[in-house]
């Protein structure tokens, strides 16, 4: 087990009038209103996290949110930092993957990937968030990718001749997290158990682009909720996990984050991962 701490946002009554907000693009000079976002965030008080190795029974996606599994890719480190590599290569091998590791999956569409470096918290530049290979770096703020309403909005921007059919069944959204320069040996990534956190202490945001408005879920802490890592993560070993998932008797998502272990070794290498997310579609019976 670790000891650590995580950010989460913190509640403002300000959200009882107002929705959170962070919009992602330079606002025009003469904007009457200049705010980039309505939103705070805090560090949360000292938790345990569990880790999995220590654990007899391993997570299920659909009881607690996330699962782990073994998978060997083709690709070596440097190869997932080639665009083509990983849309031609990578790609496909996460769908086999997804269609061995969940049940009822029908079709499958990747609508984003990135690579992020742990170097890139301690350079201070900054990062174009539409590039893939940009770098970023780690998620340090307790959050579920989605809301509710742009899972399925995301469907419509990215497949709108097919949307409505293919929303009359089950939708997924599925996001797969792999070290590319494993073990992990800073910033591991965190999951919490999607059924320990209320809906109380979930806190639906907009996300505000050129193109278009998605949303990320924030959450705030709750003393019941359950926090587990994979200590020393390897290449091999895939973190697959939900942001939403349209059948209600399902544990719908888990809240993830990085962090740092109170005890913790300074100066060691800088963590390499690629995460890929993924549209999962099972048909509705005809």
């Amino acid at each position: 087990m670790e000891r650590g701490i995580f950010r989460y946002l913190k509640w403002q009554e300000l959200y009882k009038v107002e929705k959170p907000f962070q919009v992602l693009i330079d606002l025009p000079e003469d904007a009457e209103l200049k705010r980039q976002t309505n939103m705070e965030f805090e560090d949360g008080s000292e938790v345990t996290i569990t880790d999995i190795r220590a654990v007899q029974s391993r997570p299920q996606i659909d009881t607690h949110g996330f699962t782990y599994a073994y998978h060997d890719s083709s690709l070596t480190e440097d190869q997932f930092l080639d665009k083509v590599n990983v849309e031609s290569i990578y790609l496909p091998e996460c769908e086999a993957l997804l269609r061995s590791s969940l049940d009822g999956v029908d079709e499958i569409h990747f609508f984003n990937w990135l690579v992020r470096d742990t170097s890139s918290v301690l350079s201070g530049k900054e990062v174009d968030l539409n590039n893939p290979l940009a770098l970023v770096g780690p998620a340090r703020v307790v959050h579920i990718d989605q809301t509710s309403t742009s899972a399925v909005e995301r469907v419509y921007l990215e497949l709108p001749s097919k949307a409505e059919k293919l929303l009359k069944g089950r939708l997924r959204l599925i996001n797969l997290w792999r070290p590319v320069n494993g073990p992990v040996e800073n910033f591991p990534l965190a999951m919490c158990d999607g059924r320990t956190v209320s809906p109380t202490a979930r806190v639906q945001s907009d996300r505000i682009r050129r193109k278009y408005t998605g949303g990320t879920t924030f959450v705030l802490q709750e003393s019941e909720q359950r926090w587990y890592y994979l200590s020393h993560q390897k290449n091999n070993e895939v973190t697959i996990f939900k942001n939403f998932d349209s059948d209600y008797d399902m544990t719908q998502d888990a809240p993830h984050s990085s962090f740092v272990p109170l005890v913790h070794t300074p100066g060691i290498r800088p963590r390499r991962s690629i995460e890929v997310r993924a549209m999962v579609f099972t048909y509705a019976p005809n």
